[in-house]
């Protein structure tokens, strides 16, 4: 989109992290348009924000699915089919890695252990779980069982 002038327009601000800029040449409102769906991207998918889709899945998916907003769930599909690709090269859960190294802050909650992205399951309901906790629970139960 050519905005009158046929000049280019140019913005940054600091968001998911980093400086994000962003470049058209429409007009200042195609801009502000493209800031609110970064915005809310980072709203939904910050490991910061303790009310984003990802610090609710790191608090609550080893313990009961998680809604998630359908861009988080998507970002996470698309994630899976990443890792399935490389052979789990990349792992999206590797966020507790990334903490221990200090290229993330340390959360407010516990971050699981162990697990890859096999242990993520997604639902068609845009619900989000984790395996890592159920498995773990399953073992303790068998062994609280043959300890009797």
């Amino acid at each position: 989109m050519r905005s009158h002038s046929g000049i280019e327009i140019r913005r940054c601000r600091p968001l998911l992290g980093t400086l994000v800029e962003i470049a058209c040449q429409g007009s200042p409102r195609d801009i502000d348009c493209a800031f609110t769906a970064m915005e809310k991207v980072q709203r939904l998918m910050s490991f910061h924000d303790p009310t984003s889709d990802v610090a609710r899945m790191n608090c609550h998916a080893s313990r009961r699915p998680v809604k998630v907003h359908p861009w988080t769930w998507r970002v996470l599909k698309s994630a899976q089919e990443f890792s399935r690709k490389s052979d789990g090269v990349f792992d999206i859960t590797m966020a507790r890695q990334l903490v221990k190294w200090d290229y993330l802050p340390r959360p407010d909650t516990r971050l699981c252990s162990g697990g890859s992205w096999r242990d993520i399951v997604l639902d068609d309901e845009y619900n989000v779980r984790s395996l890592i906790w159920e498995a773990l629970l399953r073992a303790l139960r068998l062994i609280a069982l043959l300890q009797r």
